[in-house]
């Protein structure tokens, strides 16, 4: 379909748009609302600002997109028949990506202008950098990821599935939930011989709950393959210490999973002036979090440094 230009985005829903709603109302603010027509370059200004911050990555966001990278291009060689990558040529190739966003990260004025097509860190953005420690601990965080990949559980169960399904990068799945696009973004899922389901996301970090988030992607089976519940199972792969997790599900969690969905897009609704454009309230009426500890990390820090630094309250 060919672009149309918009006044206001159209509306959807995403495990990543709901974390971002509970914790901080203004970033969700910038992030949906404030940086929309902001590659345009008849876009206000302060729109221009906020899609770029939008577009700032960091060392932890860069390892992931590596990792996720090799992993797709891994089992496509698998599946497609060809000489699978070693590990030694997918860490190079890591190694490339990320030395060309540092690189990209010391050019600002052209990132500046081209910010959805160049890297910028946000610790370089910020003048934090990134020290020796944590340079040393990407580059093991990402060997190790990748040493365990190729004989983690859902790699090996993928690689011989009859269907599997896996998302180019930065690809997005949309199905409907109550008249909303859903976007979900499930790594990998495919089909054994007895027609059950592995859905299964890869992870790069430190282990946490992700149950929530993987609950999405159950869902998503059912909405878009007719897959019902005992049928399918979630895999997290934690590829970082190397140990998978598994998770099942009843109709009732997907059922609630789905209700869940509607009651946070009736959430989002509440700050909509015109729900039927999905134009948001005014500004002000996305207020910052109450704990500002870590407002400084925010992609977003300097639209609100002066308000930050006189310690206000909710006006702009």
């Amino acid at each position: 379909m060919p672009y149309q230009h918009r006044e206001f985005p159209d509306m959807s829903w995403s495990h990543s748009r709901r974390d971002m709603f509970r914790q901080c109302l203004r970033k969700y603010y910038y992030h949906y609302y404030a940086s929309h027509n902001g590659w345009r370059q008849d876009g206000s200004e302060h729109a221009q600002r906020a899609y770029r911050l939008k577009n700032l990555t960091s060392l932890p966001l860069e390892i992931g997109a590596v990792v996720h990278e090799a992993a797709s291009q891994a089992l496509h060689a698998v599946r497609s028949g060809t000489k699978m990558p070693t590990v030694e040529q997918m860490y190079a190739a890591a190694r490339s990506r990320l030395n060309k966003a540092w690189a990209d990260s010391q050019n600002r004025d052209q990132w500046m202008r081209s910010p959805k097509y160049m890297r910028m860190f946000r610790e370089f953005y910020y003048n934090v950098g990134v020290d020796e420690h944590q340079v040393a601990e990407a580059k093991e965080q990402v060997n190790a990821c990748l040493s365990h990949l190729p004989n983690s559980v859902s790699f090996q169960e993928a690689a011989a599935a009859p269907h599997a399904e896996m998302r180019a990068t930065e690809g997005f799945v949309t199905y409907n939930v109550g008249g909303t696009p859903v976007h979900a973004v499930p790594d990998l899922a495919f089909q054994n011989s007895r027609d059950e389901w592995t859905v299964v996301d890869w992870k790069s970090g430190k282990q946490e709950d992700s149950r929530e988030q993987m609950t999405v992607y159950a869902l998503y089976l059912r909405e878009m393959h007719g897959v019902a519940a005992p049928s399918i199972r979630a895999r997290i792969e934690w590829l970082w210490p190397g140990e998978a997790e598994e998770l099942v599900f009843t109709e009732g969690d997907l059922d609630r999973c789905a209700e869940g969905i509607r009651d946070s897009v009736s959430a989002m609704q509440q700050y909509l002036a015109d729900p039927a454009l999905n134009a948001p309230l005014m500004p002000e009426d996305f207020p910052l979090r109450a704990d500002r500890e870590d407002c400084r990390l925010c992609e977003f820090y300097e639209l609100d440094e002066e308000q930050l630094a006189e310690g206000a309250g909710r006006s702009f």
